[in-house]
């Protein structure tokens, strides 16, 4: 089962990795320069620090995802890698057959996730502590003041990546009276 607690300590072991990483390519030029002779080159730290960095960083943190991905091998594993790594090779679509995803959608015990991550099922507005945001209920949604079935809501998420990161998260769900409502 997928952790939150295992993918933010991935995370931290990544971002620890590359500060390491970046002062080994350094010594390793600076070294490999010393026994070439070719110290007094300066111009070469420059061109080459980056590419050693490059390439040792390549090589270890992809092997690091593959042993995450060994013992976490399920969907929510692969959407999380994706959205913190922006590349497509962790693709659901890609890495899981159309039957694997809908067993997978069918079989989830969302309550069993939320334990085990520890997670709220409540969310509050941040200035306000008692103005109650979100709520995940075992039959319904509460969105602010309104109370809405699972079955009639429709989940649309965007991630877009430009000067920062935007997400977005619109519901779609029908009210009482059958009108489409959008938020």
């Amino acid at each position: 089962m997928f952790s939150l607690k295992d993918f933010f300590s991935i995370s931290k072991k990544e971002n620890r990795i590359n500060i390491l990483l970046f002062f080994l390519s350094f010594f390793i030029i600076v070294f490999i320069l010393l026994i070439l002779g070719l110290e007094k080159n300066k111009f070469l730290i420059f061109i080459l620090t980056p590419l050693i960095y490059l390439l040792l960083s390549f090589t270890i943190i992809s092997r690091i995802y593959k042993r995450f991905l060994k013992e976490h091998s399920d969907i929510v594993s692969y959407i999380f890698l994706r959205e913190h790594t922006g590349k497509s090779k962790f693709d659901v679509y890609k890495n899981f057959t159309t039957a694997e995803v809908e067993s997978f959608i069918q079989n989830l015990d969302c309550e069993k996730y939320i334990e085990f991550n520890n997670l709220p099922k409540e969310y509050y507005y941040r200035r306000n502590e008692n103005y109650k945001i979100l709520g995940f209920e075992r039959d319904n949604l509460q969105l602010y003041t309104r109370t809405i079935p699972w079955q009639n809501i429709s989940w649309k998420y965007k991630l877009i990546r430009n000067e920062g990161t935007y997400e977005y998260l619109s519901i779609q769900y029908k009210n009482e009276s059958g009108k489409e409502i959008d938020e």
